[in-house]
Parts: structure tokens; sequence; C-alpha cells
């Protein structure tokens, strides 16, 4: 009786069997990835909050972000002259930044008032109507520039406030601080270099020398543009 030898493990009718298994369930796998990655966008809040602050948060510099990274300084700055819809547990606002990428309605040049600090200045989760400075604008009648960024500490405010003092020249300086302003310097600073930092005569601090915002925006736009496909998809997809 003779075997029949086409029906054998390694045969090509036994591989193209594996192969159409293996391509039945690679398909299936991308289907249940699609929808999931559709359903994902229309209720992004279905895997809980947390989920939903990463996959909708424009706190980034990547693609849809808000930022972008100058390399000499270690620094984000705020795109200038840059909208987009924010999210944030919940919360959703306009962000709108002036020609120095502040969130400022008017950019006052000079200034009475400049602000500083962290997410709580900036305006986290508020329209611009109920921002620190708008509310205290409209209020004191007086002149404010907004210098609060989300996410700035200590080491970005001594930044800022040294490089646009001259530019508003204001009568008063409000830095709004919290502890974590001081607990995030860890992020940037050793001991031995905050304490460095404290030991210098105030007339010898000094920064690096900014790169120009448009060369960094340009930098950034072609950092975006030449993402591998994969690197592409990892950053657009909801479901990475």
């Amino acid at each position: 009786m003779r075997a029949d030898t086409s029906r054998r493990a390694g045969s090509p009718w036994a591989r193209a069997r594996v192969a159409i298994r293996l391509g039945l369930v690679a398909t299936a796998i991308l289907v249940v990835l699609g929808v999931l990655e559709v359903v994902l966008r229309l209720r992004p809040t279905l895997l809980g909050y947390a989920y939903a602050n990463g996959a909708l948060s424009r706190y980034t510099g990547r693609a849809g972000g808000i930022y972008y990274r100058d390399r000499n300084l270690r620094m984000n700055f705020m795109i200038p002259n840059f909208q987009t819809r924010m999210y944030a547990n919940g919360y959703v606002w306009h962000h709108q930044t002036d020609a120095l990428g502040f969130r400022n309605a008017s950019l006052h040049v000079p200034a009475d008032v400049v602000l500083l600090g962290d997410s709580l200045v900036y305006g986290h989760g508020v329209d611009f109507e109920d921002t620190l400075g708008n509310r205290l604008e409209q209020r004191s009648g007086l002149r404010v520039a907004n210098l609060g960024r989300q996410g700035d500490c200590a080491f970005q405010e001594a930044y800022v406030l040294t490089a646009y003092i001259d530019v508003f020249t204001p009568r008063f300086v409000v830095y709004v601080f919290t502890p974590n302003d001081i607990e995030d310097l860890y992020v940037y600073l050793s001991d031995a270099a905050m304490e460095a930092f404290i030991a210098q005569p105030v007339e010898a601090i000094g920064y690096p020398e900014r790169i120009p915002p448009d060369v960094a925006l340009h930098e950034r736009e072609e950092k975006i543009r030449r993402r591998p496909f994969l690197k592409r998809v990892e950053d657009e997809s909801y479901v990475f």
C-alpha cells in the first residue's frame, strides 16, 4: 500500500495549510487591533482617565504636542502662536500661545506684573478666561505677563526670569511656589550642581546660549518628519 506523501509534514500541502492558518491568525489580530483603535479613539476614557491622559495629552514634544526642545538649555518651551485642544482628567480646554510662547491673550511689553510658576499659573484644566494671569489683570487693571508653564520647576523658572526680565521690565514679579518646584529639581540637577548654583554670586549666574526658536522648531519638525514607520505608528496609535 503506497503512502500519501502529499500530506506528510513538511510537504508543500502541509506548509501551505500552516501558512494559511498563520495568515488567518495574523488577519484576526489586525482586525481586533483595528477595531480597538477605532473604539479607543471614539471613547478614550473606556480604559480610565489614566489611559486617556496618556493618549490625549498635548504636554509633549511629539507630533501634535505643545512643546519644542532647546538642546543647549535642556529645557522645553511652548511653541509660539500655537493653539490646540487640551485634555487632562476629564477636563478639556483651549490652549493658545502668544508670539513668545506663553499663555497670554495680549503680549504686554512692558508689563506691570510678571507671573512665574508651573501648571497652576499656566492654567492647567481651565480656559484662558479662568487663568490666574487673566483674573489678576481683570481685577487689578494691571498689565500682566503670564510666564507660567506646565511642568516647570525652579530650574526653568530661574532661567525664564533671567531671560525675560529685561523684555517686560515689570514693577512686580510674582513667583507662585509649590513644593514640587524643589522636588523636581532632581530631574535636572545633582546635589553638587545645586550646591554650586547656590554658592555662586547672583551676578555670576549664567546660562548656555539659547538656540533661536525658529532653528529649534525646525529641528523638531525634521525629527518628526524623519521618524521611522514603526516610531510613527507608536506615536500616533492609541493601541500603542
